[in-house]
């Protein structure tokens, strides 16, 4: 009797041991998860690449579900973005709002981040909730040389954002002359309609 109670104390103590241990680990992930995030935020290259090697995931997301290849494009930190690039970060996540890294690069106007993300075989032709491709917000914001990237690789220049635009239309809405001509080169479809009957 006593060897049995000996026994199954000793399995208790054994459980008890492991759970410490796992939320110990548990709570060193979590520190590392935050100070990964924060230094995302700060553009401190040095510190995240230390992060990254002590194994800290390179696709998770901050309180706001924002991947954290997104939020390093969308502050412009280029080094970063090729760091997390390089560390094997998954290029056509897509935030809340469907908006993927080159989405966001593109109406940003970040050229070099836009090179990086297609260099990693980004997705050209992604959209977002509202149904815009990267083409279609760079031309939106008369990003010429980000329209004329993604044209370069093959972007689709003939369909329709939740509101039937496409790249055509809403480079001429906003009075982007070049941007017009540069699509025009393409021969995209000029008699294509939105929802309210407008074309180009």
């Amino acid at each position: 009797m006593k060897k049995i109670m000996v026994y199954s104390l000793g399995i208790l103590i054994g459980i008890a041991y492991s759970v410490c241990a796992m939320e110990k680990v548990s709570q060193e992930q979590i520190n590392s998860n935050e100070a990964f995030i924060e230094n995302i935020k700060k553009n401190n290259v040095e510190e995240v690449k230390a992060l990254l090697t002590q194994g800290v995931n390179v696709d998770q997301k901050t309180a706001e579900g924002v991947p954290v290849l997104i939020e390093a494009v969308s502050r412009g930190y280029t080094e970063l973005v090729k760091l997390l690039l390089d560390e094997g970060a998954n290029v056509d996540l897509k935030n809340r709002v469907e908006h993927t890294a080159l989405i966001l690069a593109a109406r940003e106007g970040h050229v070099d981040s836009v090179k990086l993300l297609l260099d990693n075989d980004a997705d050209v032709d992604l959209k977002n909730s509202a149904r815009r491709t990267a083409i279609m917000v760079a031309a939106w914001k008369g990003h010429i040389t980000i329209v004329k990237i993604l044209l370069d690789n093959d972007a689709i220049i003939d369909r329709h954002d939740i509101v039937g635009d496409t790249v055509l239309i809403l480079a001429a809405r906003n009075g982007y002359v070049a941007i017009v001509r540069m699509l025009l080169d393409k021969s995209p479809n000029v008699n294509l309609q939105n929802f309210l009957g407008s074309t180009a």
